[in-house]
């Protein structure tokens, strides 16, 4: 399977588990993370899951990759750039406040 293959394929799973996301509201007391020392965003347990799901996936199919998540990177997980193929992952937000 080729990686545009691969790619589709993985966004129609994940997007099932975002969809279960979407069925529940969230408020602004939910899970807010720090970026540049404010707060400026609402991270909800789909984002993390959605991202979580990408990462996985990629690992198992393509273990020689990088990939940078906007999640992670936010929760102040450091990435170094290099020449190697790199996937950047930024899911699809389901926020309803």
């Amino acid at each position: 399977m080729d990686s545009a293959e691969f790619a589709t394929k993985l966004a129609q799973q994940c997007g099932q588990t975002i969809l279960e996301g979407s069925k529940t509201r969230y408020t602004t007391g939910d899970k807010v993370y720090e970026k540049f020392g404010q707060q400026t965003d609402l991270v909800i347990e789909i984002d993390i899951k959605a991202e979580d799901l990408i990462k996985s996936k990629l690992k198992e199919n393509f273990p020689d990759l990088m990939f940078i998540g906007e999640e992670a990177k936010a929760a102040g997980n450091h990435y170094e750039f290099t020449d190697k193929p790199t996937w950047i992952i930024d899911p699809i937000d389901v926020i309803m406040v």
